[in-house]
């Protein structure tokens, strides 16, 4: 059998109502969509069914921690399973770890990591990480390197980020 045999309808449908039939199913079976074809990865993955899904509010609640766990001696980040309750590891080769003195801002598609301590002194650098692709991308670094700041997400449209005598603005991606 070919992917067009497996497929079946699939190869019929126009993307814009793929994405209108999976906005409306859970994120673990567009996991295991995504693993069917090139096709349903494209579709399953697309920003126009995330923002979709979250607009009719079909986004599970996920908790993402980022925590140590004896005795592996690097911490890194974990996901609350919604079905067994169990933290599970995040699997990724290229989700680097945030700095030591990073402060984080949840937004509706992922969480900001800013700032912290590289090499014992504090960063201008902004990183996002994208919850649903559990990748990384690098923002436009803040005007100011702080580390221990404070930040907080204003209007769903910025994040301010404060620390001392200084504050920040960072421009919301996504």
């Amino acid at each position: 059998m070919n992917e067009r045999e497996v497929c079946g309808l699939w190869w019929s449908l126009p993307d814009e109502v793929a994405v209108d039939y999976l906005a409306q199913v859970s994120r673990l079976d567009l996991v295991a969509l995504a693993m069917v074809s090139r096709r349903h990865r494209f579709v399953s993955e697309s920003h126009n069914l995330r923002a979709l899904r979250f607009q009719m509010g079909s986004v599970e609640p996920y908790l993402y921690v980022f925590m140590h766990m004896y005795p592996d001696p690097s911490p890194r980040w974990f996901v609350l399973h919604p079905v067994q309750r169990l933290l599970k590891p995040v699997h990724s080769s290229l989700l680097p770890a945030p700095e030591e003195g990073s402060c984080f801002v949840q937004t509706d598609w992922g969480i900001y990591m800013i700032g912290g301590l590289v090499n014992g002194k504090p960063t201008s650098e902004v990183r996002f990480f994208d919850c649903i692709n559990h990748t990384v991308y690098r923002i436009t670094s803040m005007k100011m390197a702080r580390s221990g700041a404070s930040a907080s997400l204003i209007d769903k449209k910025k994040i301010s980020c404060l620390e001392g005598a200084g504050m920040s603005l960072i421009p919301q991606t996504g």
